[in-house]
């Protein structure tokens, strides 16, 4: 033992076997020489030493511990079971023989029984670290999620900064119901990476990668997936992290060639090739998800999925009438195809036959295989027919479901589920005179802006109203809402992902309720009756509206202004049959006798300069005006227009809000029109021209400049917003 103490195990090996050829074996010397063969990696010899020893001295529990630990180093972790479990009986007061028992339940898979062996390991050492660690690790695996947090903690605070257990404890957080609302993973995460031996980094890597795609910080989570796709180069799933990284950062178009090459790699990989399927819907090549899923489709006929995918493809990119023909043609096959009712649900939309898509939604739910994106689509089918109340409600699940925004969890227990972070209770629509109610900021800006609608309402209900929302709309909301607090939301660096920060509320000064922005219509607006919305509900600066209405004045020779946008800053499969280009519009627009002014917000001068070299459409713009991240400023230029056009996004919604003349074309009925066949009822003054799916936008287009001459001719006294 000395020899092995003193890092010569091979020493240690010779002098056993030398004393065996000489002597009769014993269970100590057995045993020794098998200690030597685990330190020298030779653990199928090991197996024979101690099988004697134990032969020998069936009821040493250091004998059959030390089995136990040849056989787990030879895979055989049922047999190391036995001899570890056999050691715990022997002498239970042992620690180590209770941790390599855990260890080895582990590996069977049994968390739940690794955990009572770790914490009987833990009743007579209750301070080792590793011992916590790894009572963390089973807990984690069993779902005990909560548990597992605080038993690293423990474990991090006796163990300082070691990198496991630090790793370890962030990902718990992660995994945490609330989602980790304090923020505490992002910096045990990155100095478990920092701390690591190189060997050791990917782990804390990989879960720092997801953490950042959680929270919508895509640029930093595709340099991760870099990073672990160049460590693991031959490894397919870091390379497949890599792309479903930049999927998920909206860089699908490196996303598809990646896909690309690893499905060349490996041909016969089907969940490779159904990434690449969705590689390529997000980056809109829809001919080339046709050719792949057509091999597919000839390889394994009846996969549903790769059928799935092929329908939402067709459905996405306006093609329904292929969608109706193929669809009949798949069900007709696959009679119990399960997604069916989800396809006649949007067949039954594209005809605009919403009583139908609701009830084909319903028997998709009921079925048991709707995903929470699902149950919002019929959320917003009901809200869309006009069905306010129903609609509104389940709108609610965007909190449980995770289609829409917002962490849930569970709470505390006077809260909503949903709300964890919350230290207050959630308004539920009772009244709220002398009552102090935040309302909770979430979704886009766009969505925050027609939401914002009913906070007039909210603010002459209750005694005191704190609103949240996005940095860039604090000016403007609070000179909007004067008599309420606006606060900031804490939000990531793209401010796509909110941080849910509200211990401040349960203090002096807080609030006595809150709610979410998006829950305001279930109370507020949930008959039609109730849209009675003034003119205007935000406020720019008048002395910017009048700057900007003498800049446009300079250059429109007393035609009418109208400002124009074709598609948004978020450019998905969802929002894309809602987008135009400019090239179809320049035409009536340059014909049209106004002043054309651009609201488009990012990639807009090199559509400008097409539309103006081919068609002579002068668009003006000028650069000292960030649309993006200047709400105020915007909101100033927008009320200075005579009107607006373009596709329903953060601008239309603003346009709305400060009262200016909006013209929205459409692709079907948006679910923002809420049962009205024409306009959006937040707004008073904005009108919604509907294109036929799959059919050209020319006739909304004609008759919305049709409406506009009438309105805006040369000469006339145009009320401009505010």
């Amino acid at each position: 033992m000395d020899l092995v103490a003193a890092d010569r195990p091979a020493d240690a090996l010779a002098l056993t076997e030398a004393f065996l050829a000489k002597n009769r074996a014993t269970a100590d010397v057995l045993h020794l020489s098998g200690y030597a063969k685990v330190i020298l990696e030779r653990p199928q010899e090991a197996l024979e030493d101690f099988r004697k020893a134990v032969k020998l001295e069936p009821d040493t529990p250091a004998y059959r511990n030390s089995l136990g630990i040849a056989a787990q180093m030879d895979g055989d972790h049922e047999q190391a079971r036995r001899q570890f479990a056999r050691a715990c009986q022997l002498d239970g007061a042992n620690p180590t023989y209770w941790f390599n028992l855990g260890n080895a339940l582990r590996d069977l898979g049994t968390s739940a029984e690794a955990a009572d062996a770790y914490e009987a390991a833990l009743r007579h050492l209750p301070d080792d670290p590793e011992i916590l660690n790894n009572l963390g690790i089973v807990l984690r695996d069993d779902g005990r999620v909560d548990e597992a947090v605080d038993i690293f903690r423990k474990a991090r605070d006796l163990a300082g900064r070691e990198p496991r257990i630090l790793a370890n404890l962030g990902i718990a957080l992660m995994e945490c119901a609330d989602r980790d609302p304090d923020g505490e993973a992002e910096p045990l995460l990155k100095a478990a990476v920092a701390q690591s031996p190189d060997a050791e980094r990917t782990e804390p890597l990989r879960a720092l990668m997801q953490l950042y795609l959680w929270r919508g910080r895509g640029a930093q989570a595709v340099a991760l997936a870099r990073q672990l796709a160049d460590r693991l180069s031959d490894d397919l799933t870091a390379q497949r992290s890599l792309a479903e990284a930049l999927l998920n950062a909206r860089m699908a178009e490196e996303a598809s060639e990646l896909a690309g090459v690893l499905c060349d790699q490996h041909p016969d990989n089907r969940d490779l090739a159904l990434l690449h399927v969705r590689c390529l819907v997000e980056a809109h090549r829809y001919d080339e998800v046709m050719d792949l899923t057509d091999r597919l489709l000839a390889v394994s006929p009846g996969d549903l999925a790769v059928l799935r995918w092929r329908f939402e493809m067709l459905y996405w990119s306006d093609r329904s009438e292929q969608l109706a023909t193929e669809f009949e043609q798949a069900k007709a096959t696959y009679p119990d195809m399960h997604f069916a009712h989800l396809m006649e649900s949007r067949l039954a939309f594209v005809e605009n036959d919403l009583d139908l898509a609701i009830r084909c939604l319903n028997r998709y739910v009921e079925a048991g295989t709707a995903e929470g994106g699902i149950l919002m689509e019929l959320a917003l089918n009901q809200i869309r027919a006009g069905y306010l109340t129903e609609g509104w409600g389940a709108y609610r699940r965007r909190h449980d479901s995770g289609a829409g925004t917002g962490s849930s969890s569970q709470g505390k227990e006077h809260n909503n589920a949903s709300h964890p972070y919350l230290p207050i209770p959630i308004w539920h629509g009772e009244p709220l005179a002398g009552k102090r109610v935040f309302i909770m900021a979430e979704q886009g800006v766009g969505d925050e802006v027609m939401f914002g609608s009913c906070l007039p309402d909210l603010v002459a209900q209750a005694e005191h109203c704190i609103i949240e929302c996005d940095p860039r709309l604090v000016p403007l909301y609070r000179r909007s809402f004067p008599e309420s607090t606006i606060r900031p939301a804490i939000k990531s660096v793209d401010f796509s992902i909110f941080y849910r920060a509200y211990a401040w509320l349960g203090r002096p000064g807080g609030a006595d309720v809150a709610v979410s922005a998006g829950d305001l219509p279930l109370y507020l607006r949930n008959s039609k009756s109730d849209f009675d919305v003034s003119a205007a509900f935000l406020k720019p600066r008048a002395d910017r509206v009048d700057f900007w209405r003498r800049r446009f004045d300079e250059i429109s020779g007393g035609r009418p202004v109208v400002g124009i946008s074709w598609q948004g800053s978020l450019i998905s499969s969802n929002r894309l049959t809602d987008y135009q280009n400019l090239e179809t519009w320049a035409p009536m627009l340059r014909d049209a006798g106004f002043c054309m002014i651009n609201l488009q917000s990012r990639r807009f001068k090199e559509s400008i300069e097409a539309v103006q070299k081919s068609h002579g459409l002068a668009v003006a713009y000028w650069d000292d005006v960030d649309l993006h991240n200047d709400f105020d400023e915007a909101a100033a230029y927008i009320a200075a227009l005579d009107a607006a056009i373009g596709p329903v996004t953060f601008t239309a919604q603003l346009a709305g809000a400060v009262g200016t003349r909006t013209f929205v074309p459409m692709s079907g009925q948006a679910w923002v029109c809420c049962g009205f066949p024409d306009r959006i009822p937040f707004y008073q003054q904005v009108k919604t021209f509907r294109r036929r799916p799959g059919s050209s936008w020319v006739p909304a287009m004609r008759s919305i400049v049709s409406e506009l001459r009438a309105t805006l001719h040369a000469g006339s006294t145009v009320p401009r917003g505010m």
